[in-house]
């Protein structure tokens, strides 16, 4: 199993319709794109002892094993989304695979 842990700053100006298409369509993505086995996500709650990078958007996903993770990654509705609804509302982001 590997586990994909994706950590995300957003514009400040972002809208709650942006922040709901953003939920929503990582919603669509874990119903729609068998290679997610689990996904997590969700706003920063940014409580005190928090990192200082300041993350606003947590997502832990994970697939079966690095060959899924490729399959989702290249996935069209995951490259739909990532351009339509991600990029216009990430300024910054960080990620990390594990193996559970």
């Amino acid at each position: 199993m590997v586990r994909h842990i994706l950590l995300m700053t957003l514009r400040q100006d972002a809208t709650a319709q942006e922040l709901a298409a953003l939920s929503a369509g990582f919603d669509s993505l874990a119903r729609d794109i068998p290679e997610i086995a689990a996904l997590q996500h969700g706003a920063a709650l940014k409580l005190p002892g928090s990192s200082a990078l300041g993350a606003d958007y947590a997502v832990i996903l994970d697939a079966a094993d690095e060959a899924a993770f490729a399959r989702y990654i290249a996935h069209p509705l995951h490259q739909e989304f990532v351009r339509g609804v991600i990029a216009p509302l990430r300024t910054g982001a960080m990620s990390a695979q594990i193996r559970l």
